[in-house]
């Protein structure tokens, strides 16, 4: 259970899994969302259902969401910013590239603009 670390920590969350009901959302961490395309493959419909319903539950509806579209660390990011109630209708184009960023969410939280340069993207093995 990662629920005890404090808000500047990072999870890293498989969608699969975590509409398998592997897991629980953990909205007081930054959360990297990897894979949310297989939610828009069609007989994966009940899951993109869950995924809807376990996000709106955990995090405010008002509460910012990033979809991150990277080709590779040479091209910046391609970044839609919506909200977690507007994730729904930003979910149609989500593709291959994508990862679904939601910062960490509560009460006592600071907020932070989040903010993507071709710097923040680094090949493995190289300093920075």
């Amino acid at each position: 259970d990662l629920s005890g670390f404090n808000a500047d920590t990072l999870r890293i969350v498989d969608v699969c899994s975590l509409c398998e009901g592997a897991m629980e959302l953990t909205p007081r961490l930054n959360t990297l969302f990897f894979v949310p395309w297989v939610l828009n493959i069609p007989d994966r419909a009940a899951r993109k259902s869950r995924f809807f319903t376990m996000t709106s539950r955990a995090y405010p509806a008002g509460a910012p969401a990033y979809l991150i579209d990277c080709l590779d660390p040479h091209t910046p990011a391609a970044v839609q910013e919506t909200t977690v109630k507007g994730l729904r209708a930003a979910f149609p184009s989500v593709g291959h590239r994508h990862t679904l960023f939601i910062p960490a969410a509560g009460e006592g939280l600071k907020r932070r603009r989040l903010t993507l340069s071709k710097s923040s993207f680094r090949r493995a093995g190289t300093a920075g």
